[in-house]
């Protein structure tokens, strides 16, 4: 038996802890929800590479920092807890979330070339999409919701 008891012991503080962090990130959502949301930023610089190639340098950089302003204009409010933000915000993350999720499933079932650049962009959008499931959690949360009014 004097194994189990620091074994509870520790297994009783890891849930404290875990319960504390759980506690401050639905008190807090919005800092968590505008700090984590920046790595869609990943997104844009995906966009970016694709109209380069279609349509050119000054395309490119133009799309980019459209969106990259439009977008951080929106985690601003995310941050000062606006509610009508929260709302895009969510819808943007779901549908990103469909996307991301359907794409890494065509990746690793149905195949696809294994060069670098394609990899690379699984593994991106693989990161963005274990940030986002959580986040989507956080913001429809009553403690949240309620946060945000």
């Amino acid at each position: 038996m004097p194994v189990k008891q620091p074994m509870h012991e520790i297994r009783t503080l890891l849930l404290h802890r875990t319960a504390g962090l759980a506690d401050r990130a639905v008190r807090h959502s919005n800092l968590v929800a505008a700090y984590g949301a920046t790595v869609l930023y990943l997104e844009i610089i995906y966009i970016m590479i694709v109209v380069l190639f279609l349509f050119g340098k000054a395309a490119a950089i133009s799309a980019a920092l459209l969106l990259a302003a439009i977008y951080s204009a929106q985690l601003i409010w995310v941050y000062f807890k606006n509610n009508t933000s929260r709302i895009i915000q969510l819808l943007l993350m779901e549908l990103h979330c469909a996307y991301s999720a359907a794409f890494i499933f065509n990746y690793c079932c149905l195949g696809s070339s294994a060069d670098s650049i394609s990899l690379l962009i699984v593994l991106a959008r693989a990161i963005i999409l274990a940030v986002e499931i959580p986040l989507i959690f956080l913001l429809t949360g009553d403690r949240a919701i309620a946060a945000f009014r």
